[in-house]
C-alpha cells in the first residue's frame, strides 16, 4: 500500500520506490504532486479527466504517458529536474495547457515542432535543458505566451518567427546560452517585453541596434558579453540594468537622461573608464549603483547629483583611494576589499545620517549601513575587544539638539576552516537519505546549482538600553544581509573588515528619554550563507554630534589626518589644514563642512582635472594650493564671496584662463599662476582685488597681455612677470601701483618702449629687475632714475655699452647688477649709497685690477660712505 495525503481533491505523495506494475488508485483528481516519482511514465490506467495540475519534479519519467492519454483540462505540468525525460506528450493531448515547466531536464533535446498549437500557453520554462539545441519555428500566433525561459540551454539561435508571433511576450531569458550566436532583429518588435536577459552568452556576435526601441522593457541583463553593446538610452521604462563585465563604452549610457526610470544599475568588473561614470550622474531615479571590481582611483564628485541613491557598492575596487561627498539619500555603502578612505572622514556621511534621521516611515531607513569598510576609520573611537560594546550616555542626551546618534561598528574575520569541515560532514550524512535518482540529478546539475546559488551573508546587531540598578531592556535587533563570494574564504584580502551602522537618536522610543537610562549596549554576530560564523574581533559604539558642536575634536581629526607635505608642515599661519598632496583622484570631492578649514593642499595631484563648482562654500578657507596639478584645466566660477581666502596657488596647472568671477575673492592677497603653459589671459576683473599684494605670472609662454587696469591694484606690493615672451609690445600703465615694492620682468622679449613712462610713479619700488631684457644702448628708461626708494637695480645680461649719468640720482640704491653686460665699456659715478656692484663677465669693461681714475674715484666714494655707516 502506498502512503498518500488527500486534501479534498488533491493528492501529494512523498518520494518512494514503486514496483513496475504499480497503478495509481482511481481518484477524481484535480491536483497531483509527486516529487521523486520513480517510474518511467504514468500508469496506463491513470485517470486524468479532471486533472488541472501535475507536478512530478525530480522524477524518473522518460515520457509522460504511453498511448493516447488525453489531458482535457490540464493547465500545469511541472517535470522540472526529471533528468531522464526525452520527450513531452503530444500537443494534441494538452488542449488547455497554460504552464509547462521543464527546467533541469538535461536529456531533453527538442520541443514539439507544433508547440505553437498550445494557444493557451502562458509560461514555457526550459532552464538548464542542457541538450536543447534548437527552438521550434512558431508558425502561428501565440498571443497568450508571456514567459519564455531558455537559460542554460544549447541554443545557437532564435528563429525570427519566434518573435514575429509572440507579441504578448513579457519575459525572455537566454542567460547562459554559451552556444548562442545570433539574435534576430525582429526581437525589437516585442512591444510588450518587460524583462530580457542575454547574460553569459560569450559567442553572441552582436545585439540588435534598435534594442532601445522596446517601450515596455523594465529589466535588461547583458552581463559577461564580448560583443559591442548598442545604445540603451532610449529605454525610458527600464528600471533594472545589469552590464557586469561587458564591452561597455560611453555611448551605451549617454548623458541625456533617456533612462529616466532606471532604479538599479550594475557595472561590476568593467575596468571602468571615468567618462562612463560621468554619464550616469544624470540618472535622477537611480537608487542602487553597483561598481564592484573596477579600476578607477576615485569617484567623480558628480555622484552627489544622484538624489535618490540608496545603495552604492564599491567593493574590490583595488585602485580606489578616495570617495567624494555622497548624496544624502544613501543608506548602504559597501567598500570591502578596497583600499579606500572617505574624503573628509565623517563629513562624507553626515548628510546621509541627518537625512536618515528625518525618515521614520520604514525599518531600514533608521540606519546608514557601511559593510566591509577597509580598516578602522580614525573618526570612530573607543573600540573594545570582542563582539560586545557599551557606551555611557551623556547627561540629558535626549534633550541635546547637537547630539545626533550613534556610530555602531565592528571589525570581523571568518573563523578557520573547522566549521567548513563540520558543515561538509553534516551534508554528507544528509545525502545518505536521498534517492539514487536524486543523486543522479545532483551529479549532473552540480555546476548549474553552483552557478545559480545565491550568496547571502548576515550581520546581526542587538541593541540594549541599560538603566539604573542593572535594568536591561531590548531596544532593537537588526539583521543586515550582504553578498560577495569573498566571504566564503579569506583569499581576497578581506580580513579585518569594518562594518559600521549609524543609529539616530530619534529612533530611540520616548520611554527611554530620561537620565534613568545610562548606557547603550551592542552585541554583534555574523554568519555566511552556510552558517559559518564571522569572528567579531572589535566592537564599538561612538557618539555622533553635529559638526558645529565638534570643532575642537574634529580639528584634531584634521591634524591627525596622516601624511602632511613639508610645505604644510612649515605653514604656521593655518591651524586646521587638510593636506592631500600627491593623491591620484580625478576630481576633488565636494567638501561641505561648517568646520573652519583654514588650508587645503592639493599639491602634485597630477590626475586632478577639476575643482568642485561649489568650492566657494568653504567660507573659512584661507589658503588653497593646487600647484603641480598638471591636468587641472579650469578654475570654477566663484559665485559667492570667499572673503577669507588669502592665498591661491595654481602653478604648473593646465589652466587656460581664470573666471571673471575671481573678483569675489575680495580678501585675496597672493595669486600665483607660475609656469601655466596654457594660460592665455588674465581677466580684467582681477584688477578689482583690492587686497592683492602679490601677483606671479612667471613663465607663462602663451600669456599675451596683462590686464589694462593693472595700475588700479593699489595694495599690490610684488609683481613677477618673468620669461613672458608673448606679452604685447608694452606693459600696461603702472602709475597706480603706489605700494609696489618689487617689479621683476626679467627675461622678457619686449620692445625698447615696453616699460611705460609712468614707471616713475612707483614711489615705493625697492627692487627692479630688468635682467636679460634686450636693452641696447640708450634703452635704459630715463624715468627709472626718479625712483627715489629704489634699493636694487638688476640690469645683467643686457646689450648697452654705457650707463646714463642719471643713475647717480638713485640716492637709495644699494645693489647694482651689471653682470654679463658684455658690451659695457664704462660706468658713471654712482650714488654713495651703493654697497654691491656686480660687473662679472663684463668683458669690455675696464678691469678692477687696473681701474681708471673715474672708476677708482667712484668706488672710493662708495667705500667711504660704507665706512661711515
Amino acid at each position: 500500500m502506498v502512503e498518500h495525503h488527500v486534501v479534498g481533491d488533491q493528492v501529494q505523495l512523498s518520494k518512494m520506490h514503486l514496483p513496475a506494475n504499480f497503478q495509481i488508485p482511481s481518484f477524481d483528481l484535480t491536483f497531483l504532486c509527486w516529487d521523486g516519482y520513480s517510474l518511467e511514465s504514468l500508469p496506463s490506467n491513470f485517470q486524468a479527466d479532471n486533472l488541472v495540475e501535475l507536478h512530478l519534479r525530480c522524477s524518473n519519467i522518460k515520457q509522460l504517458c504511453k498511448g493516447n492519454m488525453i489531458f482535457n483540462i490540464l493547465k500545469v505540468i511541472n517535470l522540472s529536474f526529471s533528468v531522464h525525460l526525452i520527450n513531452i506528450p503530444d500537443i494534441a493531448s494538452l488542449p488547455n495547457l497554460e504552464i509547462l515547466i521543464l527546467e533541469g531536464c538535461t536529456n531533453l533535446m527538442s520541443l514539439p515542432s507544433d508547440i505553437y498549437k498550445l494557444k493557451g500557453l502562458r509560461t514555457l520554462c526550459c532552464r538548464e535543458c542542457l541538450k536543447l539545441r534548437s527552438f521550434p519555428e512558431i508558425k502561428e500566433r501565440m498571443k497568450n505566451l508571456r514567459e519564455l525561459y531558455l537559460s542554460d540551454t544549447a541554443l545557437k539561435e532564435l528563429p525570427s518567427s519566434s518573435t514575429k508571433h509572440l507579441k504578448g511576450l513579457t519575459d525572455l531569458d537566454l542567460t547562459g546560452c554559451t552556444n548562442l550566436i545570433h539574435v534576430p532583429k525582429s526581437i525589437c518588435a516585442l512591444r510588450s517585453l518587460k524583462a530580457l536577459s542575454f547574460s553569459y552568452c560569450p559567442q553572441l556576435d552582436k545585439l540588435p541596434a534598435d534594442l532601445e526601441s522596446l517601450p515596455c522593457l523594465e529589466s535588461l541583463s547583458l552581463n559577461f558579453l564580448r560583443c559591442e553593446l548598442p545604445c540603451l538610452s532610449g529605454l525610458s521604462s527600464l528600471k533594472e540594468l545589469s552590464l557586469d563585465q561587458s564591452n561597455i563604452t560611453c555611448e551605451v549610457i549617454s548623458n541625456d537622461n533617456g533612462l529616466s526610470s532606471l532604479k538599479s544599475l550594475s557595472l561590476n568588473y568593467n575596468r571602468m573608464k571615468r567618462g562612463i561614470l560621468s554619464n550616469i550622474f544624470c540618472l535622477s531615479s537611480l537608487e542602487e549603483l553597483k561598481l564592484r571590481g573596477n579600476h578607477f582611483s576615485t569617484i567623480p564628485a558628480g555622484i552627489s547629483k544622484l538624489p535618490r541613491l540608496r545603495s552604492l557598492n564599491l567593493s574590490h575596487c583595488k585602485k580606489l583611494l578616495q570617495i567624494p561627498e555622497l548624496p544624502s539619500s544613501l543608506r548602504t555603502l559597501d567598500t570591502h576589499g578596497s583600499p579606500v578612505t572617505l574624503s573628509s572622514g565623517p563629513w562624507s556621511l553626515l548628510k546621509c545620517f541627518k537625512s536618515a534621521i528625518q525618515e521614520t516611515d520604514c525599518y531600514f531607513t533608521k540606519v546608514v549601513f557601511i559593510p566591509g569598510d577597509s580598516g578602522i576609520p580614525k573618526w570612530i573611537n573607543g573600540f573594545q575587544k570582542g563582539s560586545y560594546a557599551e557606551r555611557m550616555l551623556p547627561q540629558n542626551w535626549y534633550q541635546d539638539n547637537m547630539f545626533l546618534g550613534f556610530a555602531i561598528g565592528c571589525a570581523y574575520v571568518l573563523l578557520d576552516n573547522e566549521s567548513d569541515r563540520e558543515f561538509d560532514y553534516s551534508s554528507e550524512n544528509e545525502s545518505e537519505h536521498t534517492s539514487s535518482d536524486e543523486s543522479d540529478y545532483s551529479s549532473e546539475n552540480e555546476e548549474s546549482q553552483k552557478k545559480s546559488a545565491h550568496t547571502s551573508h548576515n550581520l546581526e546587531c542587538h541593541l540594549i538600553m541599560e538603566g539604573e540598578g542593572d535594568d536591561l531592556r531590548d531596544l532593537e535587533h537588526f539583521t543586515f544581509p550582504f553578498d560577495c563570494e569573498c566571504y566564503e574564504d579569506d583569499e581576497d584580502g578581506v580580513s579585518d573588515q569594518m562594518w559600521v551602522m549609524y543609529y539616530p537618536k530619534v529612533a530611540i522610543p520616548e520611554n527611554f528619554h530620561s537620565n534613568q537610562w545610562t548606557a547603550l549596549q551592542a552585541s554583534i554576530e555574523g554568519y555566511n550563507r552556510y552558517g559559518k560564523p564571522f569572528k567579531v574581533k572589535y566592537c564599538v559604539i561612538d557618539l555622533i554630534y553635529d559638526l558645529a558642536h565638534q570643532n575642537r575634536d574634529l580639528a584634531g581629526t584634521f591634524r591627525d589626518h596622516g601624511y602632511s607635505c613639508s610645505d604644510c608642515q612649515l605653514d604656521t599661519e593655518c591651524e586646521l589644514k587638510l593636506c592631500l598632496e600627491g593623491n591620484e583622484f580625478y576630481e576633488l570631492p565636494t567638501i561641505e563642512c561648517p568646520l573652519a578649514l583654514d588650508s587645503l593642499c592639493l599639491r602634485n595631484c597630477e590626475k586632478l582635472e577639476s575643482l568642485p563648482s561649489d568650492i566657494c562654500k568653504l567660507k573659512s578657507l584661507k589658503s588653497l594650493f593646487c600647484s603641480g596639478c598638471s591636468e587641472l584645466k579650469s578654475f570654477p566660477e566663484i559665485v559667492e564671496n570667499m572673503e577669507n581666502l588669502r592665498k591661491l596657488y595654481l602653478n604648473q596647472t593646465a589652466i587656460e584662463e581664470l573666471p571673471s568671477s575671481i573678483d569675489h575673492l575680495q580678501g585675496l592677497q597672493c595669486l600665483s599662476v607660475e609656469s601655466c603653459n596654457n594660460l592665455v589671459s588674465l581677466p580684467e576683473s582681477i584688477c578689482n582685488l583690492t587686497s592683492l599684494k602679490v601677483l606671479v605670472v612667471d613663465c607663462c609662454p602663451k600669456l599675451y597681455k596683462l590686464p589694462e587696469n593693472l595700475g588700479s591694484l593699489q595694495s599690490l606690493e610684488e609683481l613677477y612677470a618673468t620669461h613672458s615672451h608673448s606679452i604685447g609690445c608694452q606693459l600696461p600703465s603702472l602709475s597706480g601701483l603706489c605700494s609696489l615694492r618689487i617689479l621683476d620682468i626679467q627675461n622678457s622679449n619686449l620692445s625698447q618702449r615696453a616699460i611705460p613712462n609712468d614707471i616713475c610713479c612707483l614711489y615705493s619700488l625697492k627692487l627692479l629687475n630688468l635682467s636679460n631684457f634686450n636693452l641696447i644702448e640708450g634703452g635704459i628708461p630715463s624715468e627709472i632714475y626718479n625712483l627715489s626708494s629704489l634699493q636694487a637695480l638688476l640690469l645683467g645680461g643686457n646689450h648697452f655699452s654705457s650707463i646714463p649719468d642719471g643713475i647717480n640720482r638713485l640716492t637709495a640704491l644699494r645693489v647694482l647688477d651689471l653682470s654679463h653686460c658684455r658690451n659695457l665699456l664704462r660706468i658713471p659715478e654712482f650714488s654713495s649709497s651703493l654697497q654691491v656692484l656686480d660687473v662679472h663677465s663684463c668683458t669690455s669693461l675696464e678691469t678692477l685690477s687696473s681701474p681708471s681714475n673715474l672708476l677708482q674715484s667712484c668706488l672710493l666714494k662708495c667705500f667711504k660712505s660704507l665706512i661711515q655707516v
